[in-house]
Parts: structure tokens; sequence; C-alpha cells
């Protein structure tokens, strides 16, 4: 603690009243009151600066946070919808692909055997259930 001179204490003697009783309180306690009082009050300013301070870091990441959850949700609907559509696409291709096998093996059951075959087994790799 420092001797500093403080306006409260500038007076060699401090006169408390409380009540009707009066207080006589020396220079040098009333100096370490003030310094308490000031120290405390620093203290307090600077943890409410401090709990701002985290407030608005909390509310900038809880934006940053809302922020990234939206564009998740719309990337996983996007992709969600390209992978609908390519399956659908896969299993149009999957019923043509078929129709043109049977289609082939009944009017040229012996010719291409070994190509249909081959394709109807890629078919069957690319839809387990075709």
């Amino acid at each position: 603690m420092t001797a500093r001179p403080t306006p409260e204490t500038d007076r060699e003697d401090i006169i408390i009243t409380k009540g009707k009783p009066t207080h006589w309180v020396s220079q040098e306690f009333a100096r370490k009151l003030e310094h308490e009082r000031d120290e405390a009050k620093f203290d307090l300013d600077f943890r409410r600066r401090l709990g701002d301070f985290q407030n608005k870091t909390i509310d900038d990441l809880t934006a940053q946070l809302d922020e990234a959850r939206e564009q998740h949700q719309i990337l996983y609907e996007q992709t969600g919808n390209t992978i609908y559509e390519a399956r659908k696409q896969r299993d149009r291709l999957a019923e043509a692909l078929e129709l043109f096998i049977e289609e082939q093996c009944e009017n040229r059951p012996h010719e291409h055997s070994e190509a249909l075959g081959n394709a109807r087994k890629a078919l069957q790799s690319l839809t387990p259930n075709v």
C-alpha cells in the first residue's frame, strides 16, 4: 500500500459522524480504507469488463455456430437431394438396361451372350434389388 494523498484524507484528522457520537479516525487509517476501496472498485470494474468481453465472445461464437448449423443443414439437404436424384436415375437406367438385355436375349439368344451376361452382372452389382 502506498501513502499517496487522497482528497478525502488531505486533512489531518477525519470526523466520522454516525448517529450522535462523533468518532475521530487517524489519517493513516483513513488512507488504508480508501486504498482498499479504490482497489475494490478497480477489481470490480475489471471483472465487469472481463464479464462483458466474455459475454460478447460467447454471443459471437454462438452466432457462428448457428450459421454453421444452417450451412450444414443446407448442404445436407442438397447432398441428400443429389443422392436421391442419382439413385432414381440409376434405377431408371437399370430398368432400361434390364429391358434391353431381355429383348436381346429373346431376339438373339446365342448372339453376344457373353456380353449380355456381363451386362447382367454389372446391373446386379449396381442394383441388388433388381
